[in-house]
């Protein structure tokens, strides 16, 4: 994971790091998980006053975040600001612990989702093969094609991508 270390305003350092992002095709608002919509929008029309009384320069860091993103300041501030006040659509853990001084929060924010670009011609892409050492391509690992002779309809990856095979996680395969 990259932690950026920005100098400069609150607005510069939202404008450099939504840039960087931008610049690496990481659009934060294109999440499976997180659907713009008028009832978000509504939640946070309320909260701007809030922010705008007691911590301002989140305002201000989130119009640079857009502005480096090339999006609207409105779907930002809607998709930061409601992020933990709505439901999600992949269910992320949340968990509390407490002792009689001390209470802590922590919560996983993989923002994991299932994606289903699949491959829409016979041999878009060489065929891969998730296993425990690692990924491979099929022909290298099984040394000939071991799929059907139809490849239409699987699953495409890209650089990045957390692959889970479920008939085989069963063996830690992640990779």
């Amino acid at each position: 994971m990259y932690h950026g270390r920005f100098k400069g305003s609150h607005y510069e350092c939202g404008y450099h790091w939504g840039a960087l992002l931008y610049k690496n095709n990481k659009i934060i608002t294109n999440q499976a998980t997180f659907i713009i919509n008028d009832k978000r929008k509504t939640f946070v029309k309320k909260c701007i006053p809030i922010y705008q009384k007691y911590y301002p320069e989140i305002l201000n860091e989130i119009k640079g975040i857009a502005d480096g993103q090339k999006i609207s300041y409105e779907e930002m501030l809607t998709f930061l600001l409601s992020m933990y006040c709505f439901e999600f659509n992949n269910r992320c853990t949340c968990l509390a612990i407490s002792d009689e001084s001390n209470i802590v929060f922590g919560r996983n924010s993989d923002f994991l989702t299932e994606l289903n670009d699949k491959s829409k011609i016979q041999n878009q892409y060489p065929l891969l093969s998730s296993t425990k050492k690692g990924l491979f391509l099929q022909t290298d690992y099984f040394n000939k094609e071991a799929a059907s002779s139809n490849n239409i309809g699987y699953k495409i990856v890209h650089e990045g991508d957390i692959i889970i095979s479920p008939q085989n996680l069963w063996m830690g395969n992640i990779t």
